[in-house]
């Protein structure tokens, strides 16, 4: 997995096995009712992981004995034409011949696929002259049989990276619906926040743990005097560089959540302009300077506006 999902999946299970540790919140159905619906996103989770994580190399190395097998008679053979055309004097030719073979051993399938039908179309025609160089029907048959095997390898090869791709769009869709249930669990949770504030406290506390965060860019925005999450604060940062169609480049733009947390995958050094605005509450803007890989965690403080008397 992925660290985004890696994180997630560790946040999950943390809760998980607090709430299901705790009496007094498996004491309320409708919360254990969501500890039976995270209990089975992580078993399919553990499932689809292992499905995404583990890499079959044989197939990639099918892909490149095959390959092998190719250019190599394949290189002969264009080295051979470009010989050829040299003695006729045509320069042009052989520039494009000399590219070729520079190329024929990085060349993806298909781009390689279409040069060898190319040059097995003109040396099949010309293979008297192409003797001169040692070339013969054996060597054309070797670039023939080494296709066929590449083909095979290379349709395995496709399989297995659209079975990957596939993989992984279940574990995304997965890790989404751990989401919903875990934003659910908060809400029920929160009942007893009152009449048990140490029990929330614990659970709040393994929710917003910093090894469950993802490490990239997160700005929490708490209340100024009480020092509580605001939610619904809008956080928007731009380029004070980059601009895109003539507006200037929105790196982020989302609302905090009952954390009053906003989080980003993107990472794009760059120096931006951070504004957070909420009903009620002072504009905030600061400069941010993106530098290097450094994980950033931003708080800003929102006070409420002062009503005129």
């Amino acid at each position: 997995m992925n660290e985004s999902n890696t994180l997630f999946y560790r946040l999950l299970t943390g809760l998980n096995k607090y709430v299901k540790g705790n009496d007094v919140l498996m004491g309320i159905p409708a919360i254990e009712a969501a500890t039976s619906k995270i209990d089975l996103i992580i078993s399919k989770i553990d499932k689809t992981a292992v499905l995404v994580d583990t890499e079959n190399k044989g197939v990639y190395i099918a892909v490149e004995v095959a390959t092998k097998r190719v250019v190599a008679p394949l290189f002969a053979v264009v080295k051979s034409m470009e010989l050829y055309y040299g003695s006729q004097n045509d320069a042009a030719k052989m520039a494009e011949l000399h590219t070729t073979r520079s190329e024929i051993q990085r060349m993806p399938y298909k781009m390689l696929d279409a040069t060898v039908k190319t040059i097995l179309k003109f040396a099949s025609a010309n293979l008297a002259i192409l003797g001169t160089y040692g070339i013969t029907a054996a060597t054309l048959k070797e670039i023939e049989d080494g296709m066929k095997q590449l083909q095979l390898a290379n349709t395995v090869l496709e399989a297995y990276l659209e079975e990957k791709s596939q993989n992984r769009a279940v574990l995304s869709a997965l890790v989404e619906d751990g989401k919903k249930i875990l934003v659910e669990c908060d809400m029920l949770v929160e009942i007893i926040s009152l009449t048990h504030p140490a029990i929330y406290k614990g659970y709040m506390e393994i929710r917003s743990k910093k090894e469950y965060s993802e490490r990239l860019l997160t700005i929490t925005v708490l209340n100024s005097e009480t020092r509580k999450p605001e939610e619904n604060a809008r956080v928007v940062m731009v380029s004070t560089t980059r601009t895109v169609k003539g507006e200037p480049y929105v790196l982020l733009d989302r609302k905090t959540g009952k954390l009053g947390e906003v989080r980003n995958s993107r990472r794009e050094f760059d120096i931006y302009k951070l504004t957070v605005e909420k009903v009620g509450c002072d504009l905030q803007e600061e400069i941010v300077t993106v530098a290097d890989n450094t994980p950033l965690r931003l708080v800003v403080l929102l006070k409420k506006k002062q009503v005129s008397s």
